[in-house]
């Protein structure tokens, strides 16, 4: 691992003041491709550039690249999601999985910090420039310690195994949230086209209510025509000359 680092970041070094645009532009194919880890980039950057340009440009890079996916998401994935369901219960799913919550997404941002996660906030009805913000200010502490990582301490074999360490701890953080949200989408699935008792129960107390009273009504009707053919063959029986 510190040899593939030293021979990225020589690489980089080589490259002059360009390195510093190829060092922002890498967050940005970072935001569209799930293979490349964010944290890589800022630690190459890290050994490369030093704590601070480090820091400051992979700020620049997130907010550019925060900014790219979440704009492919809002304007070309979420239509493809209205094109195959419909919005209201897009609506229904987003409040289901509880994801209208800036709070929800900025908790998710900081402890999974994978782009996929800003990718997929970019699908939700949230205004993009919240969501924009909440990714910046969520995911900038990774930037300064993976940064500080990078410029201090990722030469050394204690480093690499922390390192990795925290990467599995991530990767498990990860797969229990999936897990979790699987689970919750099969049993809403599965209950789906079911009411709550209680919503059943109202429900079948309107029927009966709207039965009852269709009845007594449709009695009340009766009777009343009765009453006008009595009245009317009486009038007839008091004057039988009348034509």
């Amino acid at each position: 691992m510190p040899d593939l680092v030293q021979l990225l970041t020589d690489a980089i070094s080589s490259l002059g003041p360009y390195a510093y645009v190829y060092y922002v532009l890498g967050y940005v194919l970072t935001a569209l491709s799930p293979v490349i880890p964010t944290p890589l980039v800022t630690a190459i950057g890290g050994t490369a550039f030093g704590f601070w340009p480090a820091t400051l440009f992979g700020v620049v890079g997130l907010a550019l690249g925060a900014a790219v996916s979440l704009s492919l998401a809002r304007w070309l994935g979420r239509p493809l999601l209205l094109l195959l369901t419909r919005r209201r219960d897009l609506g229904r799913w987003e409040e289901f999985l509880g994801v209208r919550s800036l709070r929800v997404w900025a908790l998710l941002f900081f402890t999974v910090n994978l782009d996929v996660a800003v990718m997929a906030s970019g699908l939700t009805s949230l205004p993009l420039w919240r969501l924009w913000l909440t990714a910046l200010l969520a995911r900038t502490p990774w930037v300064v310690a993976v940064a500080w990582f990078g410029s201090a301490l990722f030469d050394t074999r204690v480093a690499t195994v922390v390192g990795l360490a925290a990467a599995v701890v991530v990767a498990v953080l990860l797969a229990r949230m999936v897990s979790r949200v699987r689970a919750a989408l099969l049993d809403l699935a599965a209950h789906s086209e079911e009411l709550p008792p209680a919503r059943r129960r109202s429900l079948s107390s309107d029927v009966a209510q709207a039965r009852v009273e269709d009845v007594a009504d449709g009695v009340a009707k009766q009777v009343e025509a009765d009453d006008r053919e009595e009245d009317g063959e009486a009038g007839e029986d008091r004057h039988p000359g009348r034509a």
